[in-house]
């Protein structure tokens, strides 16, 4: 009887030992799903974009757009299809982005042309269905980062820009909306 006593303190003495009883559980962690954006009988997205910053650099037309790619490419079969431009529907969820601000601030005096500079958008957006109820709303969200200003048509001009407003800007507020990421 003691044998088994002490075989079962010892046995427990183990598990403690090896922090088995503290371990998480083992195997894949399911990421939990993503929010479901109710957009009710939507056919499509609507994208309207306007750029009400005072320099007005971005062209809201070109970013109505890119905003509408990644939509479409990060787009769940429960999300309707994203489309910019053309008459409204009234079927149509509206997303409506309005650029609040931009700004440029260029590398220290003195620095090569390919230093990066810090480039600032700060946006508002709205996801409304075809009822007009709001589904989703961010407001004066900035987007920041270095950009490498060369060349010399301009920062604002780069073509280096649209890729920049691409992958720093449009996917990740389209993330946000779509997936619930932060």
């Amino acid at each position: 009887m003691i044998r088994k006593k002490l075989l079962t303190l010892a046995c427990a003495g183990g598990l403690l030992a090896c922090g088995a009883c503290f371990l998480p559980p083992l195997g894949p962690r399911q990421p939990p799903p993503p929010p479901r954006l109710p957009l009710g009988a939507s056919r499509a997205i609507r994208v309207e974009a306007t750029n009400d910053a005072p320099a007005r650099h971005i062209d809201p037309a070109d970013f109505s757009q890119w905003i509408v790619a990644a939509i479409n490419a990060q787009r769940r079969p429960t999300i309707p299809p994203a489309r910019a431009g053309g008459e409204p529907m009234p079927d149509d969820a509206v997303l409506r982005i309005s650029i609040v601000d931009e700004s440029m601030t260029a590398p220290p005096a003195g620095q090569p042309d390919t230093n990066p500079g810090e480039i600032q958008l700060t946006i508002d957006a709205t996801l409304t269905r075809p009822d007009g109820a709001i589904v989703w709303r961010e407001t004066h969200r900035t987007y920041h980062g270095s950009y490498p200003l060369t060349g010399s048509a301009g920062p604002w001009n780069s073509p280096n820009l649209q890729t920049w407003l691409q992958d720093s800007v449009c996917r990740p507020l389209v993330r946000r909306m779509l997936h619930g990421e932060p």
